[in-house]
């Protein structure tokens, strides 16, 4: 693309008898422009619009002939070192900033501590970042052996390797290796960046424009209405952890909540409306959309279950307080107990929700915003037939049982 360039002086303020106006300096590259303050203030009428100076101040015409050479200077500068030349560029150059030479990790970090701090995002958001953050830093200081390096030296092939190095290379701190959608969520955050990088003219370029993620199928894990029951009818005895475990992963199965969000229930985000009907009210805590659920009747009698627990009169939670570690843990050990031959984890009581929702008929828009999905495609994943379903949209057709 041929570069438009241009430069031109012009006052700017407002206009009253005797009053001053402040001389700026407007460049336009590209049809994108900037301005800049030379630091003068002369009256209008002493003004030659045409050619961008004073009529007679010699010693500011000088001034502002050569803050439009350094101007020129600076493109040129940035023309010959291969930086994107645009109008905030060579202003900022102007000014003595060091947009120009901008580090990858520092800019990085800079993202994170200001999403921190606007407190918008969710705090597992921030940590992911974090993560993100930390697998980029290991790369440029393992594969390129540097402590930061210009942002604007990530390039195509900077990003295939930075691939090549989640996939094969590294561990999580579990020293297990990471899956290749995994390693596509960091792609998406890094991705984030360089977006942002783009939007400050620090790069000319998104160098993921011709970097293909590579989806894989993934299985998400549910208990089918068999599985659900085994595990509700268990008989535990008298262990009061794994019951309390089994009803907050149950209480999830009949409500789709997120572990965060179910833990952290309390009175108030229990409604009741004129028909009787109970619902969650709540703000999401990791995309901060609002949500409302109905409560069925499985989930109103785990909930009255705890009316006289701890956490309940004194903090004030509608559900027992245990990590989310611990409860994953305990629920491979309800799941080997049940006979359920599948890796149980607190998330998939969320995927057992939506997927028994979809097979009962329940249209997969109500299911979306019931799950708080903002993207209908999130919620389709879950869209699979069990076979009960598949069965019995069969016997439209004829029978199809043996007996």
């Amino acid at each position: 693309m041929v570069e438009s360039f241009s430069f031109k002086y012009y006052l700017k303020g407002v206009n009253s008898k005797g009053n001053r106006l402040k001389i700026y300096g407007r460049l336009i590259v590209n049809r994108k422009k900037a301005e800049l303050y030379a630091g003068f203030q002369v009256p209008e009428e002493t003004w030659n619009k045409e050619a961008g100076r004073t009529h007679h101040n010699i010693s500011i015409n000088q001034e502002l002939s050569a803050i439009e050479n350094r101007v020129f200077e600076i493109r040129r500068k940035l023309i010959d070192d291969e930086i994107p030349v645009t109008a905030r560029s060579i202003i900022d150059h102007f000014k003595g900033s060091k947009k120009g030479k901008t580090y990858l990790l520092q800019f990085f970090q800079e993202h994170i501590d200001y999403i921190s701090s606007k407190g918008e995002l969710a705090g597992i958001t921030v940590s992911q970042y974090n993560t993100t953050f930390k697998i980029a830093k290991l790369f440029v200081e393992k594969r390129l052996k540097a402590k930061d390096i210009l942002i604007r030296e990530v390039d195509f092939n900077f990003i295939e390797h930075l691939d090549h190095f989640m996939v094969s290379e590294y561990r999580d701190p579990y020293n297990r290796p990471i899956a290749r959608n995994t390693v596509n969520k960091h792609h998406t955050r890094f991705r984030t960046i360089l977006i942002k990088a783009l939007n400050e003219d620090i790069i000319l370029k998104n160098p993921y424009n011709r970097f293909k993620l590579k989806d894989t199928k993934t299985r998400r894990d549910f208990l089918t209405t068999d599985e659900l029951n085994k595990l509700k009818d268990f008989d535990l005895g008298n262990n009061q952890s794994l019951q309390k475990v089994r009803d907050i992963f149950l209480f999830s199965c009949f409500t789709g909540l997120r572990f965060t969000d179910a833990s952290n229930l309390k009175m108030n985000d229990i409604i009741t409306d004129e028909n009787g009907v109970m619902f969650v009210s709540l703000k999401m805590k990791k995309t901060k959309d609002f949500i409302q659920v109905p409560l069925i009747g499985d989930a109103v009698e785990i909930l009255k279950r705890y009316d006289d627990h701890p956490d309940r009169e004194v903090l004030g939670f509608l559900l027992p307080r245990i990590s989310n570690q611990k409860v994953n843990a305990y629920l491979k050990e309800l799941s080997n107990l049940a006979g359920i031959h599948k890796t149980i984890t607190h998330h998939v009581g969320r995927h057992t929700f939506a997927t028994h929702a979809l097979n009962k008929g329940i249209p997969i828009e109500v299911v979306q915003k019931l799950l708080g999905h903002t993207d209908l495609q999130t919620t389709q994943i879950y869209a699979r037939m069990l076979t009960s379903t598949i069965v019995r949209e069969m016997e439209k057709l004829g029978r199809v049982r043996n007996d």
